[in-house]
């Protein structure tokens, strides 16, 4: 869940808080038999944490998320990196 997390939201996981594969949610969840520390590797688990805290549980945009949404384009304005020196 650490790397999953980290790799879909481009943080490390001291910025999503999301350090191993169980945490406190603050809340009972009935598919964990009302357990507030589940173990999150199970789609139930994850469905209903995620339908408690709005569909994203770490607060952060994901790449995904993040790809989706359109954005100006920026031209690079000195050569940074690989992608600057391709245009």
């Amino acid at each position: 869940m650490v790397n999953s997390s980290a790799i879909s939201t481009g943080q490390f996981p001291g910025d999503t808080g999301n350090y191993g594969n169980t945490f406190y949610t603050g809340f009972p969840l009935e598919s964990a038999n009302g357990s507030p520390v589940p173990m999150v590797e199970n789609d139930a688990i994850i469905g209903e944490v995620n339908a408690h805290f709005g569909g994203n549980y770490l607060n952060e945009e994901t790449l995904l998320a993040a790809a989706r949404t359109p954005r100006p384009s920026k031209p690079c304005t000195k050569p940074a990196g690989p992608a600057c020196r391709s245009i």
